[in-house]
């Protein structure tokens, strides 16, 4: 399966924030943070959660394929003030990855 590259640099950019700053505030390596800069690595379903609460967006996070299948747009410019069932969304993340994993790969252009 091939997930989508992830906007971490971007949420990084947008908050002010130094990968030093974000792999404190998620109790992770600044190499882990990098690792998902690059989209080298991926983070874990907790990390992800912790992120969401930073402000990123699933968007920023696995692509618009992923939000729009999980139903929840993040505008980190705006207070939510709605609440997110921990488990509920970990399992509808795992959901729409799995599903994403079963749709077909588009080629790459030779570009």
């Amino acid at each position: 399966m091939r997930l989508p590259k992830m906007k971490i640099q971007a949420f990084l950019d947008r908050m002010g924030y130094k990968q030093k700053d974000l792999a404190e505030k998620v109790n992770g390596s600044v190499s882990l943070v990098g690792g998902w800069c690059v989209s080298r690595v991926y983070p874990s379903y907790e990390k992800i959660a912790e992120l969401l609460v930073l402000g990123m967006s699933i968007e920023e996070l696995f692509g618009p394929e992923v939000a729009e299948k999980t139903k929840l747009f993040s505008d980190s410019s705006k207070e939510s003030s709605h609440t997110i069932n921990r488990d509920a969304f970990l399992q509808g993340v795992k959901e729409a990855l799995a599903e994403l994993a079963k749709t077909p790969k588009i080629p790459e252009s030779n570009k």
